[in-house]
């Protein structure tokens, strides 16, 4: 239940708890039990609940329920629940300084990505703790994200042995483009395969269901080839083949260009939900020195979770 508490949390969601009382007015024992299990937790916890609010994405991972929102069933048996180490929750301080990130199991190789967050400075004055333990080693990533290493910490010595927080503090921390692709709105280009789609004859142009309207989406991809300067126009078209905009925007990448890094090639306003077209053509450069390795349209950062409504 407390993986469920936090998931609620993060959502800026509250838990009601029915803690019915017997007839003669006493708490059964197996309340109670909840009740102190609850307390034992947020004793350790408590700083990344309390006067917190909901970061930019409530969370990443795999665990989702109907209609694509995450966590919508849980247990009280975390096992039970389907979490793992990839199923993370955010809450952040009143003034921001501070985020909390929950990871919902323990990671059996001791490491943990955090995608959803974006180290733009380099280490910094970045600091990550354990809430009642100490400071964890971490790396950033080529690409920006921040990865800890837990393998200096025993669990056996933890009060509570779940929905460990881990607080971040102290650097520039801003929310990935690589978050976008855990909301329920992102749509992947990608084949039947699940692998990504190839340029063919220097274009692609595949149909997607959109179904959320009156949003900014980016068009984001990930290069994990590039050695020429490319120029590629990228185009939305709807339904019945009318463009948005016509040629909606061209996007000049050189090759200079991190790789393994999301690129945002434009952005586009789609106001009602229905199936999209994105076409992109290749205006300079050749197919074969470049390959897009991730390539997705979701909701813009500019508009926070909370905002869009994914998650309620």
């Amino acid at each position: 239940m407390i993986d469920r508490f936090v998931d609620i949390v993060s959502k800026n969601g509250i838990l009601l708890l029915n803690l019915a009382p017997k007839a003669d007015g006493s708490i059964p024992i197996e309340f109670k039990n909840i009740m102190k299990e609850y307390g034992r937790w947020l004793k350790v916890n408590g700083e990344g609940i309390y006067n917190t609010r909901p970061w930019l994405t409530y969370g990443e991972g795999n665990v989702r329920g109907v209609n694509d929102y995450y966590g919508a069933h849980n247990s009280q048996n975390r096992k039970e629940s389907q979490y793992s180490s990839k199923d993370i929750r955010f809450t952040s301080s009143k003034d921001g300084k501070n985020l909390y990130a929950f990871i919902l199991d323990w990671p059996e190789n001791k490491k943990v990505n955090i995608k959803s967050i974006y180290a733009k400075n380099p280490k910094n004055n970045l600091k990550v703790e354990l809430l009642g333990d100490d400071k964890i080693d971490f790396i950033i990533e080529e690409n920006q994200t921040i990865t800890l290493d837990l393998s200096k910490i025993d669990t056996s010595k933890h009060e509570v042995g779940y929905a460990w927080c881990f607080k971040i503090s102290g650097g520039d921390i801003k929310w990935h483009p690589l978050g976008h692709h855990y909301l329920s709105s992102t749509i992947w280009f990608k084949d039947e395969k699940n692998d990504m789609i190839d340029f063919y004859d220097g274009e692609i142009s595949l149909p997607k269901n959109v179904e959320y309207g009156h949003r900014t989406y980016e068009v984001v991809g990930v290069l994990d080839k590039i050695s020429e300067d490319i120029e590629l126009e990228v185009m939305i078209y709807s339904e019945d083949d009318k463009r948005i905009g016509g040629p909606y925007f061209i996007k000049n990448i050189s090759k200079s260009t991190i790789k393994n890094k999301p690129v945002t090639l434009g952005k586009v306003p789609i106001k009602d939900a229905g199936n999209y077209f994105l076409q992109i053509t290749i205006l300079k450069g050749n197919k074969t020195n470049f390959n897009f390795s991730e390539l997705y349209m979701a909701v813009s950062r500019d508009q926070t979770i909370l905002k869009t409504g994914d998650s309620f």
